[in-house]
């Protein structure tokens, strides 16, 4: 919306004209969350307004340092354990054996290093970063947990999966025990990591009893992230059912004896208000870097399914292509810059990952071909945007975007779960 839609909307007299704090006149047009920042003071006023700026002394400096410096050390401290994990992972498949080390111990402390600091990060208090004050111990906690897996000379796969995502859930129970009353955001993102985590953890260690294969469980939490996304706006807000709809009105035809007498809901207030939209807002942002984080982890284990020589290679790779659909269909309109990039960011690097691959196990045709048709593509939606960008809206390109996006959440799961080997799992009953 644009700051006078915004203005018309709350039935502002025209007279009042909005201008910035420092008396800078904002123009109608300027885009709420694009041009003006969520949040932003705006005065309006009704003539020439001129404030008079004074400088007011922060008395404790020591606590703005702290404040100022603390989303730096949060995003060291998660770059550091992300290139801990990658790097423990990447030995792992290319040296295999090799890659573990000697001493058992010396792994150990390296896990206990990422863990005691992802708790130091559980343990700091907030300072209105929700998603990333949640994200760093979830990212040592996988850290520790794949770092583990450096003294398992055996099948290490299951290891890294459940220790990782054991680790992350307890450390952001940690911090939502500890932490969570400070802020709506902050009990959101918390309580959704832990149960995100822990669950995973679980469905992990009950599929390794049952034998399953992992490629099958990266397949299907890979096919599960796009209907996902397209649930994830209305997923995001979540608003108890008294609060919408008033029971103690409503005319019952014939009451129940056994049925609770309905009662008024309590008022809505601007706090009540003002939690529902910081805790969903956390939420969006926050699953928004799992599902992605998800989708880059799971895609090696499908991708190796394509090229199988059999039926399951197109499947599988009908698959990816759904989810890469999904990933670029996500709303432009989202208020934060990361939950519009990093969807898009992600497909980026699963087609160069794709082109990559199948550059090197292809033929010069295929190879050209495929450079062809991802030109054409990228081209295509090139020239589309431009209109777009230029305030030019047409309801067919809205449409299309519909169909596709509906379609790659329908067919993203069950064309993953086929190209993984479900169905001959069921056709052999578990047997091959």
């Amino acid at each position: 919306m644009t700051l006078q839609q915004v203005l018309d909307l709350r039935r502002v007299p025209a007279d009042l004209i909005p201008y910035t704090p420092s008396g800078e006149r904002l123009p109608g047009g300027m885009v709420i969350g694009r041009e003006i920042s969520n949040g932003s003071l705006i005065v309006l006023y009704s003539q020439p307004y001129a404030p008079k700026l004074s400088i007011t002394r922060i008395p404790d400096e020591k606590t703005s340092l702290r404040i100022a410096f603390s989303p730096y050390v949060l995003t060291t401290g998660i770059t550091v354990c992300v290139l801990a994990a990658l790097w423990t992972l990447l030995g792992r498949l290319l040296l295999g054996d090799a890659a573990v080390l000697t001493s058992p111990s010396t792994a150990l402390i390296l896990a206990g290093l990422a863990f005691g600091l992802g708790l130091l990060f559980a343990l700091l208090p907030g300072h209105g970063r929700p998603v990333l004050e949640t994200g760093a111990p979830l990212a040592c906690g996988a850290a520790s947990g794949v770092l583990t897996t450096l003294s398992n000379p055996d099948d290490y796969a299951y290891q890294a999966l459940i220790g990782a995502a054991a680790a992350a859930g307890l450390l952001s129970t940690v911090r939502w025990a500890w932490r969570g009353r400070e802020n709506a955001g902050t009990a959101q993102a918390t309580a959704d990591g832990a149960v995100c985590s822990l669950s995973l953890a679980v469905i992990a260690l009950a599929a390794l009893f049952a034998g399953v294969d992992i490629s099958l469980l990266a397949a299907a939490l890979f096919g599960l992230s796009a209907p996902l996304l397209l649930a994830l706006p209305g997923f995001s807000v979540s608003v108890d059912q008294a609060q919408l709809i008033n029971e103690a009105k409503i005319v019952r035809e014939a009451s129940s004896v056994r049925g609770a007498e309905p009662k008024a809901p309590d008022p809505i207030t601007a706090n009540f208000i003002d939690a529902v939209v910081t805790a969903g807002v956390a939420r969006n942002r926050l699953w928004t870097v799992l599902i992605c984080t998800t989708v880059l982890v799971c895609f090696p284990s499908v991708a190796g399914h394509v090229g199988d020589g059999s039926w399951r290679g197109p499947v599988a790779a009908g698959g990816i292509i759904c989810v890469i659909l999904a990933l670029l269909l996500v709303p432009r309109t989202a208020a934060a810059l990361h939950v519009r990039l990093l969807p898009r960011a992600t497909a980026g690097i699963l087609i160069l990952a794709a082109t990559a691959a199948l550059g090197s196990s292809a033929t010069a045709d295929v190879v050209l071909v495929a450079a062809l048709v991802i030109g054409t593509v990228a081209l295509l939606i090139a020239v589309v945007s431009i209109p777009i960008s230029r305030s030019w809206h047409a309801l067919i390109f809205t449409r299309i975007g519909d169909l596709l996006q509906g379609f790659a959440c329908t067919f993203a799961l069950p064309l993953s779960l086929a190209g993984a080997g479900l169905i001959t799992l069921i056709r052999t009953g578990g047997l091959g």
